[in-house]
């Protein structure tokens, strides 16, 4: 028995303990309520798993006066996995309160052994220094997956100060930084940081004006890279620069673990589409690959029906390797003996009775 019930009655009597405007968390806490109310009369059994989501109303902002006591009570709430604010327009201040709540938020490992897993902060009007919060956080965090950080002005500065903290990460697997206004220098830090270092394996740069220098710097970490399954590209302004789709497509054919690249809205020199047609033939594993449609309509087709053949190529791998599995485990049993023997070399105990 976890008590949840006691954990919302604690969590709402603090709540209502606070001085502060609440109108912006009703949502939260309406939902807390009808929990409680449902273990009340016996029609909830589950744990609670639902997320703090509050999206942003002109009326209604999440101002730091209510920011900062809501997540002063939420730090005992032991069962929360995912935090939303959406366009709520927190600022700076607001990142600081959640990155403290983050390096204080330790949930009993019986209760909730995850911890906060995602963290999307959209819309923010997040900057450098909010960035830099952020950045020292996961230098230490262990919990986190996800970060979306889309359409707050981090700039070159802020990519430096998120990425150094993304080096030392080993959790994080899904970043997402669109239009964040990140330039030459912020693709630069990017690929030094986190496609060279880190273990992120989805990666979205959409919107940002990284141009053929920082998007050549960031194909040429691609190969050293062993985690990216998803490279979002898309309106980054680089097709007009051969020498940066070469190099891209390099970093594309040296890297093992890419699946779907997105380079949609940028448009590509004809010859630099050509070489990427190409790369894609040669890579069955890229199963979802996409380019700006305005291009020759006989190279956007070739690229089409590439990717199709890539995805029923990569469905008859899967389907010819579960067969090999399911012959490898039947029929016939393991010799005991040599399984005791086994055990015994790895230093196994038999499981007492």
């Amino acid at each position: 028995d976890f008590h949840v019930d006691q954990d919302l009655k604690r969590f709402s009597d603090g709540i209502a303990k606070l001085k502060c405007p609440l109108d912006a968390v009703q949502p939260f806490l309406k939902r807390v309520k009808a929990e409680q109310q449902g273990i009340k009369d016996g029609e909830i059994f589950d744990l609670p798993d639902f997320p703090l989501v509050i999206g942003g109303d002109d009326d209604r902002p999440l101002r730091f006066e209510t920011l900062r006591p809501f997540f002063g009570v939420l730090a005992g709430y032991p069962w929360l996995r995912r935090i939303s604010l959406l366009h709520t327009r927190i600022g700076d201040d607001g990142v600081m309160v959640i990155a403290e709540y983050l390096q204080q938020y330790t949930p009993h490992p019986e209760r909730n052994p995850f911890g906060i897993e995602v963290l999307e902060l959209p819309e923010n009007g997040i900057t450098p220094r909010g960035a830099g919060y952020l950045g020292r956080i996961l230098t230490q965090n262990e919990s986190l997956k996800k970060l979306n950080l889309d359409f707050n002005d981090l700039g070159d500065e802020g990519a430096v100060l998120l990425g150094d903290g993304c080096k030392w990460n080993s959790t994080l697997e899904s970043l997402s930084l669109q239009y964040c206004n990140m330039g030459e220098k912020g693709g630069e830090a990017i690929a030094k940081y986190i496609v060279r270092a880190s273990s992120v394996k989805e990666l979205s740069l959409r919107g940002n004006p990284l141009k053929p220098v920082g998007v050549t710097h960031i194909a040429r970490s691609l190969a050293k890279n062993a985690y990216l399954v998803k490279l979002d590209l898309a309106d980054t302004s680089f097709g007009i620069d051969l020498e940066t789709v070469e190099a891209l497509r390099d970093g594309i054919e040296g890297n093992d673990s890419l699946e779907a690249v997105d380079l949609n809205l940028n448009s590509i020199v004809p010859a630099g589409v050509q070489l990427l047609v190409e790369m894609l033939k040669a890579k069955p594993k890229l199963t979802q690959f996409l380019v700006y449609e305005r291009i020759s309509e006989v190279v956007f087709r070739d690229v089409m029906d590439t990717v199709a053949a890539n995805i029923k190529l990569m469905k008859k791998k899967k389907k010819k390797g579960k067969g090999k599995a399911k012959a490898a485990s039947a029929p016939g049993t393991a010799d005991p003996a040599a399984n005791s023997q086994m055990n015994s070399a790895r230093g196994d105990k038999p499981p007492s009775a």
